[in-house]
């Protein structure tokens, strides 16, 4: 069972697109996890595109690498070539306890060096 937490993950194969049972489009998006106590374990996360959501799907799939996403013209070139950082979270449903993934987001290089002495 994965484990609750922030973990570094990578975008495996191709997102599944599909319409929900509400109506909305969505996106299926399977990643490997490659850090923590879940490495190599593979999850997904469900995007939505609805008028309140689709900024932020949309975003993910940039984060992930994809260019010039725009629903529905899903243009995923680069798509994978860029790992993101998975909030795992807990969540009960229908009186079970499982991990979901809460939040995916974007891994930023770090601005500032750490204040050590550097070995050169």
């Amino acid at each position: 069972m994965l484990k609750p937490g922030k973990f570094e993950a990578k975008p495996i194969g191709q997102p599944e697109f599909g319409l929900s049972s509400g109506g909305h489009n969505y996106a299926r998006v399977d990643f490997k996890l490659i850090d923590g106590p879940n490495r190599d374990e593979i999850t997904a996360a469900y995007l939505y595109f609805s008028d309140k959501t689709a900024g932020r799907s949309s975003g993910v799939l940039r984060y992930c690498g994809a260019k010039d996403f725009d629903w529905p013209e899903a243009k995923l070139d680069g798509f994978g070539s860029r790992n993101v950082l998975l909030d795992l979270r807990e969540e009960t449903y229908k009186g079970e306890v499982r991990i979901k993934v809460a939040w995916v987001n974007e891994i930023k290089a770090p601005t500032e060096l750490p204040d050590t002495d550097l070995p050169f």
